[in-house]
Order: C-alpha cells, then sequence, then structure tokens
C-alpha cells in the first residue's frame, strides 16, 4: 500500500524557473515534505529518528500489488541535476536530506486517538499524529521483524525536525470514520484516518541536497540539489503514492483490504483473521455531511489508503 498540504504543496515550478533572491549565508532554507498514501512510518525511539517507507508487493492471503510512489519538487528550483524534470521514481532508494542534523524527529500527538474523529475535521484538528492509524498496541507479541526494511521499496530517513498529520486527500474521508476489527477475536477500535502527512526542518545551507542511494530506474539520479525561489526560503517536496484509477470503489460497510500488508513486516506475521482491518463507516453521526460522502476508490493504495505505524 503506498498514498498533498497546503504548507507543503505549492504550484509545481520547473527546473528552469525564474532567478532567486539574493540571501546571505546565514538565511537557510526550509524543507517541507508531504506524503500523501499507504506508507509504513517507522519510528526508532532510542535514535529518534522516522523513516516513512514505502512497501513491497505481496503475495497470498494478503495479495497486495504495490504501484510504486513518485517524488515530486513542488517548490524549489532544480540546480542538479542540469535540466532535470520535477518528478522523480524514488522505488528502491534511501532518501536523505544532507545538514538536517541528528536531533531526533519531533512526532506531533502520536498514537490511539481518544475520539472517533477531530473535534472539528475542516479545520487543523487533523494535526496530531494519531489520525494516522497505530496498530501496534494491539500487536504486543508480533513485534517489527528486524529486517522490516527488506520488505520495503525504498524509505525516507528523518533524522531531525517536526511530522504532524495533515487532512485526508479524500473528501469522504474527511467527515468520516472507520472500524478497525478481526474475524478472531472481539478486538476492535474506531477512528477517523488520513493517508498524509507533513514534515519540516529548517537547514543552515541555502539550498537543499537530497540523496537518493539505491533507486531501481537508472533515470533516478542519486542527488538532487533544489534551491528555493523566493524570500520565503521554502523548499517542498511530496511523495505521493500511486494508485489504480480504476480500482474498486470503496462504499459505507466495505473493507480497506489492501491495510494487510502493513503486517507483513511484523514477527511472526499474524494471520489474516489476526489482521485488524479498516471498515468503512461513513459520516460520522455528529457531522453535518451528505448521506453519502463522495466514494474513494480502494486498491493500492486507493484515495483512502492511510499509513500505519508498524
Amino acid at each position: 500500500m503506498t498514498r498533498n498540504w497546503r504548507r507543503g504543496l505549492f504550484t509545481a515550478l520547473a527546473a528552469g524557473a525564474t532567478s532567486i533572491v539574493a540571501c546571505s549565508s546565514s538565511c537557510g532554507t526550509t524543507l517541507e515534505l508531504t506524503s500523501q498514501g499507504g506508507f509504513a512510518y517507522v519510528s526508532s525511539p532510542d535514535s529518534k529518528t522516522v523513516e516513512i517507507a514505502m512497501l513491497k508487493s505481496t503475495t497470498g492471503e494478503c495479495t497486495v500489488p504495490q504501484l510504486g510512489a513518485k517524488l515530486r519538487v513542488d517548490d524549489g528550483r532544480i540546480v542538479e541535476p542540469s535540466g532535470a524534470g520535477a518528478t522523480f521514481d524514488p522505488g528502491g532508494a534511501v532518501i536523505t536530506f544532507e545538514g538536517t542534523g541528528n536531533n531526533g524527529v519531533t512526532l506531533v500527538g502520536p498514537g490511539r486517538p481518544d475520539t472517533p474523529r477531530p473535534d472539528n475535521p475542516t479545520t487543523s484538528d487533523w494535526h496530531d499524529l494519531k489520525w494516522v492509524p497505530d496498530t501496534r498496541p494491539s500487536y504486543s507479541s508480533n513485534p517489527l521483524n528486524p529486517n522490516w526494511r527488506s520488505k520495503t521499496d525504498g524509505r525516507i530517513v528523518l533524522t531531525q525536525g517536526t511530522l504532524t498529520a495533515e487532512p485526508p486527500s479524500a473528501p469522504g474521508a474527511v467527515v468520516s470514520t472507520w472500524k478497525f476489527k478481526r474475524t478472531s477475536d472481539s478486538t476492535s477500535f474506531e477512528q477517523a484516518i488520513t493517508d498524509k502527512t507533513h514534515y519540516s526542518v529548517h537547514l543552515s545551507s541555502n539550498q537543499v541536497v537530497i540523496n537518493l542511494v539505491g533507486a531501481r530506474s537508472s533515470a533516478t539520479p542519486s542527488r538532487i540539489v533544489v534551491e528555493p525561489l523566493d524570500k520565503r526560503r521554502t523548499v517542498a517536496l511530496t511523495l505521493i503514492g500511486t494508485h489504480d484509477p480504476n480500482a474498486p470503489q470503496i462504499g459505507v460497510g466495505d473493507p480497506l483490504k489492501d491495510f494487510c500488508a502493513f503486517y507483513e513486516l511484523l514477527l511472526p506475521v499474524p494471520p489474516m483473521s489476526e489482521r485488524l482491518i479498516p471498515f468503512f463507516l461513513g459520516p460520522y453521526p455528529q457531522q453535518t455531511a451528505p448521506s453519502t460522502p463522495p466514494p474513494g476508490n480502494g486498491g493500492s493504495p486507493g484515495a483512502y489508503c492511510p499509513g500505519d505505524w508498524p
């Protein structure tokens, strides 16, 4: 499973855009990364780092074909490689940002929510990471596989900065909740979910250097250098998961089957009957909304597909 926010998403700019406002070396640059898709968010408490992982396709009981992802420069001028377009294939790559430091990533509002949805889903109440599903509390006997990285198709390593959640990309998900349940027992919980996060970090450098090691595509450069375009001194990127626009629609009562892929990173991998899967409940009762929200595609990752903290 794999799956844009106003602070991190701006009009796409061509590599040959206009000149940059002059700035002394003390200005620095703010890097903003919006991730939209069903990515695995893996936090390492010891180092306080977070890795945003793209999953490989799975087979068997949990068959989820992965269609890849795109890394896009939404705000900034690409100075290296010269003449490069704004979109890259990150598949297979380990992606890092030079100069971000190693003081750890601040996670804003992680864990499970104590209410099913944001108090006001049309506002910044989506800021907390608790709206990105956290299934870990129900799998204390199934820790993360020490070799989990071998089961991924590339990842972004964050070592410093702040990570928050953002409102979901699908309009129907903004006003709706989901019920996570499994057939093996009565364990369940209800919550709203989002497929988007926002990462921000300030760099002392006047450009953002992106290193991509091991990219599967020969067209993907191993190093991308981006400079801010104006006095806001911001470079904005988007990591977005690709999904089949012709995938089946998700309706009220339907499961988001592809969520099963996150459990492939656990050890031992729980059988299908023991995997908590989200079922779409539709609009929250107290929320003023159409009786049937705009449908979203299922599939991989699908418009509703959220990330998870395995």
